[in-house]
């Protein structure tokens, strides 16, 4: 996000809003997508990491990290969007979202684990819903409003980073039948092949992801 944050700066201070919606759009285009795909190898060979790395015990939890890991490439490009709105000096009520949003959490997380007893799980699935419901939903749109577009003009960027989370997650479950990942040498290997592929076919198939790319490397 950082790398992206001066241009939307210069765009803003030249008053160039069309130039800077098509910026916002393409930034939060290639950062959902190659987190899209860390994310997807989170999923895939987390517990495998965590079992090399700790212990074998660890594998048994592959579900949970899955489940803790799923959204947070599309919560963590909406940053973008959080950088727009400090740009233009729209803080007051992203500030407000967070603390209610911290609030729901904690509330959330004490009925889930106190009332239904669901552990550990009732902590991952309270801050997934609170994090979903801001970053993942609101901040889209708020963000949206305020460059004069219509609600769900982010939403198409975000769903390429799902995209690419899942045909991640896909290639990753051909490597690890393929390849033996209870070392850190098949594990590093598996996890290569899998980036490599991914990238290769977000390459392909979204040209605003090669646009942004070449744009940068020139």
């Amino acid at each position: 996000v950082g790398i992206f944050t001066p241009r939307i700066y210069k765009l803003y201070a030249d008053g160039d809003e069309q130039g800077l919606y098509i910026y916002l759009k393409k930034s939060l285009n290639m950062i959902v997508c190659i987190l899209g795909i860390v994310v997807g190898g989170l999923i895939v060979y987390g517990g495998d990491f965590m079992a090399v790395w700790i212990t074998k015990e660890y594998s048994n939890y592959s579900l949970l990290i899955g489940v803790s890991v799923c959204y947070l490439h599309v919560a963590y490009a909406v940053e973008l969007l959080n950088q727009y709105l400090i740009t233009i000096n729209m803080t007051k009520m992203p500030a407000i979202i967070s603390i209610l949003s911290g609030i729901c959490n904690i509330i959330l997380s004490v009925i889930l684990v106190m009332v239904f007893n669901l552990g550990v799980w009732g902590i991952v699935l309270s801050q997934m819903i609170s994090i979903v419901i801001k970053s993942v939903i609101w901040y889209p749109i708020y963000a949206a409003k305020h460059i004069g577009k219509r609600w769900y003009v982010f939403f198409e960027e975000l769903f390429r980073g799902v995209i690419a989370s899942v045909i991640t997650g896909a290639i990753g479950s051909i490597f690890i039948r393929i390849i033996q990942v209870d070392n850190w040498i098949g594990l590093i290997t598996a996890c290569g092949l899998t980036g490599i592929s991914s990238l290769i076919f977000v390459w392909l198939t979204n040209k605003k992801f090669r646009d942004t790319l070449r744009t940068m490397l020139e």
